[in-house]
């Protein structure tokens, strides 16, 4: 499996995720508590996009870290002209 269909699977179980977490979410929030499966799952989401964060390093994809750079750059700009 290349990196581009790894990319791909990876960006399918994180929409498969969102989409489980937000229809099961208002079913399972009483007066705004979070049931202990919207922990697991918020946790489970959190230590993939660790893992997938981690993978981004200049050496190993320099055109992509790159473009995140410049795009946080500029939203980060954006941000302070505003203020």
């Amino acid at each position: 499996m290349n990196k581009k269909s790894k990319t791909k699977v990876k960006l399918q179980q994180r929409k498969h995720t969102d989409t489980d977490s937000a229809v099961g979410s208002s079913s399972e929030k009483v007066n705004g508590s979070v049931s202990d499966s919207t922990k697991a799952q918020d946790h489970k989401q959190r230590e993939m996009e660790r893992t997938e964060r981690e993978t981004i390093v200049l050496w190993k994809s320099p055109f992509r870290t790159i473009r995140y750079f410049f795009l946080e750059a500029s939203v980060l700009l954006y941000m302070l002209g505003q203020r």
